[in-house]
């Protein structure tokens, strides 16, 4: 029997309001970000390791909980960006150079796993597993991108909730699925 997988790819969209330097609130919408869940034994911890925006990741003790604090942590990239910039312009300029650069190794491992879970390889019997093997779902590509738009002008700030979800493609229907993943 081969060992559980210990690589997951997935592709997820992210919306986050941001303050941006008290000239009034924007909304960052980010499409087809793309990371892998990977289980480091070494560590005994689950991290999620971004391929685009690639220069981010973050840990747990479950896929789940490594996989949202990757995004809480994109939120507080795109804070700080709000709180150094002084321009929608300038703002627009950082999100989008942040988000759009590729990390290649791990964009490898990203393509790897997806190819182990379109040959349905070392499926084992932890939570990420269950789902690959039950619904032979495989993440569908698609060309990440990004928006900043100007929101109407509220008095409170809406934080970051940490509810996701990912859209996932099943090759047996050729329709898309949710994989919810919050904690």
């Amino acid at each position: 029997q081969e060992s559980p997988m210990n690589h997951y790819p997935i592709i997820f969209d992210f919306i986050h309001e941001v303050d941006l330097n008290n000239l009034g609130l924007v909304r960052v919408t980010l499409t087809g970000a793309r990371a892998v869940v990977s289980h480091e034994a070494e560590e005994n911890a689950w991290w999620a390791y971004g391929v685009q925006p690639g220069a981010i990741a973050e840990s747990g003790s479950t896929p789940q909980k490594a996989y949202h604090n990757l995004r809480f942590a994109l939120a507080e990239v795109f804070d700080q960006f709000g709180k150094e910039t002084g321009s929608l312009g300038a703002f627009k300029t950082s999100v989008r150079e942040f988000c759009m650069e590729a990390n290649q190794p791990n964009h490898v491992r990203w393509e790897e796993a997806r190819e182990d879970v379109r040959q349905s390889k070392r499926v084992g019997t932890g939570t990420m597993d269950e789902y690959f093997r039950d619904k032979r779902t495989i993440p569908a590509p698609k060309a990440a991108s990004i928006q900043v738009t100007a929101s109407p002008v509220r008095k409170e700030h809406v934080p970051f909730a940490p509810v996701a979800a990912v859209e996932v493609e099943n090759p047996n229907e050729g329709s898309l699925t949710t994989l919810s993943l919050a904690a």
